[in-house]
């Protein structure tokens, strides 16, 4: 009996010394790089009440508060509900009957409003609409879809924006700026009959598209953010 105690006791001491080891192929968690930004791995942290509230790829269902979005599923709030997910990087909300969709480390709003609020690293991150896109450089922001124009309203750091049209604008204040149908910025939004008269028609080989000044090169991928 003595012997086997002492036995455990010197495994024990044996085993406090000898670093454990993952099994083949697998990493320790401390190894992986946790630095990383990455969308799917964001948490949900405020949830919508109720299951109608939230539909995902066309049914409602009801998402629980630490779970994860899907990628390439797409999401529609109802009513006045609002979805908010979040990580060491920071927090996204989104509200005002949003509908979006994930994939990767992008998001596609197609209506409604998102927050952005990031502290951390957030390489590689990008919102889409269907008038441009929005690139943060270290910032916190909005940005409201609506039929007629996006709206993006900066509130720290900065962002670059790219229009549907390949135009590209850095802003770094808080004054409003407007993407319109046409491709443009602009400080104030625009009519629904304006809007109407900029969007590009389905099908352009139908029309004869308006009299337009030839557009300059576009700048090579990267060059305006080089700058920032």
């Amino acid at each position: 009996m003595r012997f086997a105690l002492g036995g455990a006791f010197v495994l024990a001491i044996i085993f406090a010394i000898i670093p454990t080891r993952a099994p083949e192929g697998l990493e320790p968690i401390a190894a992986h790089k946790t630095d990383l930004f990455n969308l799917e791995t964001m948490s949900v942290l405020i949830a919508p009440e109720s299951e109608s509230d939230l539909s995902i790829d066309g049914q409602n269902q009801k998402v629980t508060d630490g779970s994860t979005l899907k990628s390439q599923a797409t999401y529609k709030l109802n009513n006045t509900a609002e979805l908010a997910i979040s990580s060491i990087h920071g927090l996204i909300s989104f509200k005002n009957q949003a509908g979006f969709s994930l994939k990767g480390n992008e998001i596609k709003i197609d209506t409604g409003d998102i927050y952005c609020n990031f502290k951390g690293n957030h390489q590689g991150f990008k919102i889409t609409t269907q008038y441009g896109s929005i690139v943060p450089v270290g910032t916190k922001f909005t940005v409201s879809v609506r039929e007629t124009c996006v709206k993006v309203h900066l509130l720290a750091g900065k962002l670059l924006l790219t229009s549907s049209k390949g135009k590209e604008k850095v802003i770094s204040d808080s004054t409003p700026v407007f993407i319109l149908p046409g491709g443009e910025f602009s400080d104030k939004p625009v009519s629904r009959e304006e809007a109407e008269a900029q969007r590009v028609p389905a099908n352009p080989g139908m029309q004869m598209p308006p009299a337009s000044q030839p557009e300059p090169p576009k700048k090579a991928p990267g060059t305006i953010l080089d700058t920032l």
